[in-house]
């Protein structure tokens, strides 16, 4: 019998999902990945992040977070087909665009959220990236109880904590999120708060911070030019990008400077 046990042990060890060495890290985050090799502002990004989040919802994340990265979305050992996951063992296993959300997920690990149209909002609003009103279906109150987060739209989540963050606080997102009733903690009846986000002119809300580079120089009409002189291990250069991730819904709008180079020195 005990000879079976430790076999079947062993054999339930074995399903665990293939995960990336913990090759990279940073102050806050351990890192996997199948990817490239994270630069120096990749990491410097990841602890920022995780330190604005905590900040910002006013809670403490773990220590550390441990993230795996993946380059393709068929190897994430994730339950639904999605860009990334935060695992119920305590781990993100993510594509690198949607790293933001799940790392939202982990700091807020601890917290009690209401629904998963509060969770996934918070995490869509305070992932760094733009928000955009979702386009499957008006909010309605019922909305504000889903706990299916198939169930979600993520960007109606989103875009509204971001109203919400906007016109009445940060304190008052998670005062709404951990099921405070909106009349108390914003004056307004759920009804009311849907028509007044619904008549609110931004459609989107853009990235917390688009573009914080100097300004090219610009030799003729559509052309920009420039000298930069760095390596992976800089601050600021990151070996990420954002590539467009297909999902069931509208891509987040996003600012950002792309360069494609070979791998040779550069003055």
């Amino acid at each position: 019998m005990q000879r079976k046990l430790l076999v079947l042990a062993a054999l339930m060890l074995g399903c665990g999902p293939d995960l990336p060495p913990i090759e990279y890290s940073s102050e806050r985050v351990d890192i996997g990945a199948t990817t490239a090799r994270p630069c120096r502002g990749d990491l410097d990004w990841l602890d920022a992040h995780v330190s604005f989040v905590e900040r910002k919802l006013n809670i403490t994340g773990p220590d550390k977070v441990e993230l795996y990265l993946f380059d393709s979305r068929d190897d994430l050992p994730c339950s639904l087909p999605v860009a990334g996951c935060y695992n119920s063992d305590g781990y993100i296993a993510s594509l690198w665009p949607a790293v933001g959300h799940e790392l939202v997920h982990s700091v807020a690990r601890d917290v009690e959220f209401t629904s998963r149209f509060w969770s996934e909002g918070v995490a869509e609003a305070y992932s760094g990236a733009g928000n955009v009103r979702g386009d499957h279906a008006p909010l309605e109150p019922d909305h504000f109880h889903e706990q299916e987060s198939s169930r979600v739209d993520y960007n109606n989540a989103g875009h509204l904590t971001r109203y919400i963050e906007r016109e009445f606080g940060d304190e008052a997102v998670m005062a709404v999120a951990r099921g405070a009733n909106t009349q108390e903690a914003l004056g307004l009846t759920t009804p009311q708060l849907i028509d007044e986000h619904r008549a609110d002119e931004a459609f989107s809300i853009p990235a917390r911070s688009p573009c914080d580079h100097d300004d090219l120089e610009q030799v003729e009409a559509g052309v920009w030019t420039g000298t930069e002189a760095f390596t992976c291990g800089d601050p600021d250069v990151s070996q990420f990008e954002w590539d467009g991730i297909t999902l069931a819904r509208r891509v987040t709008p996003v600012s950002y400077t792309h360069l494609t180079l070979p791998t040779t020195p550069y003055v």
